[in-house]
């Protein structure tokens, strides 16, 4: 089975980067060896690492040792060699590379740049383009937001809607007639945002909230005529109470007129008998003043003293002559 160029490629990429160094490898080991062999040594255990790895310790065996040093040695030295020159050779490929399209790039700088040019002036392009989409689909989003208009002949109408919906319709004034009487167009000014399943569902929860409503409400009326029912039980109870109240109270304030009327009135001195008192009291004045009057003319003051004391003896007298009041 042939391979591709791809995988031959795939192949050679993945060797490149997972070769094994095989004389650095061969050299460690060999290094290794000796390196076990020289700790036993110093340890004093030489017989015994010489059992575990089965080997004969002399002269022949230090030597193919060294033998084998030297050559992993020469090996790995090689190794570095080629690799050495195979990066001087690749630096200076590399250099070759680069001053060939320095060279050739001079002459193309001219076409890269006429070609940066294009591509800047089609971006620009690209970009007002986006721009201009942008402001479509703002436009659009607002549109489909708010309410629009949706103009189209009564034919079309009623092939999508049916002759009996659209009658129906412009009856209820939802499709306005526009336009020339020849040309029959009726125009509709809504919001057309949602769809049919949309609407199917906002339509069906509304339903189910009219009737949940619809019950909570016969059930508080329920509830409020039986509480109704209480509370007129309860008035008319109290409006007996206050009935019955009124009586005693009526009954109570009847019973004390009768109680007044039963009893006597206190007799009190007639209005002819208190004339007949006050007409003595002024005569008995007007006697009393008239000698003194006359005694003080004659005799001069003598006769005040003694009309004095005759006033008072007056007084006194008319005192014990008035009845008491």
């Amino acid at each position: 089975m042939s391979l591709t160029p791809l995988q031959m490629d795939q192949v050679r990429t993945k060797v490149s980067y997972s070769e094994v160094d095989l004389p650095y490898n061969g050299y460690m080991d060999i290094l290794a060896k000796v390196t076990r062999l020289s700790g036993n040594i110093l340890k004093g255990k030489l017989q015994k690492y010489c059992e575990q790895q089965n080997i004969d310790f002399n002269g022949g065996y230090i030597q193919e040792l060294e033998t084998i040093a030297d050559q992993k040695f020469l090996e790995l030295q090689s190794s570095l060699d080629v690799k050495k020159v195979a990066q001087e050779n690749w630096d200076q490929s590399n250099s070759e590379t680069v001053r060939n399209m320095e060279d050739k790039i001079q002459d193309v700088m001219p076409q890269l740049e006429e070609f940066r040019d294009n591509l800047q002036n089609r971006t620009t392009r690209v970009r007002e383009l986006y721009d201009s989409v942008s402001k479509a689909n703002n436009e659009l989003e607002i549109l489909l937001e708010g309410r629009t208009s949706l103009t189209a002949p009564k034919l079309q109408w009623e092939k999508e809607l049916g002759t009996n919906l659209t009658e129906k319709l412009i009856a209820q004034n939802y499709l306005k007639k526009t336009g020339s009487s020849d040309e029959e167009k009726y125009r509709v000014y809504d919001n057309f945002t949602k769809g049919p399943n949309e609407l199917r569902h906002t339509n069906k929860a509304i339903k189910i909230d009219i009737q949940r409503l619809s019950e909570e409400l016969g059930a508080y009326k329920t509830k409020w005529l039986k509480d109704a029912d209480i509370f007129s039980q309860m008035t008319s109870i109290l409006r007996e109470e206050m009935g019955r109240r009124d009586l005693d109270i009526q009954q109570a304030e009847d019973e004390d007129e009768e109680m007044e009327d039963d009893e006597e009135p206190e007799e009190e001195p007639d209005d002819n008998e208190i004339e007949d008192v006050n007409q003595l009291e002024e005569e008995q004045d007007g006697g009393i003043t008239e000698p003194v009057e006359e005694g003080s003319e004659e005799q001069g003051e003598e006769p005040i003293e003694g009309g004095v004391g005759a006033k008072d003896s007056h007084k006194e007298e008319d005192s014990e002559g008035t009845p008491d009041r």
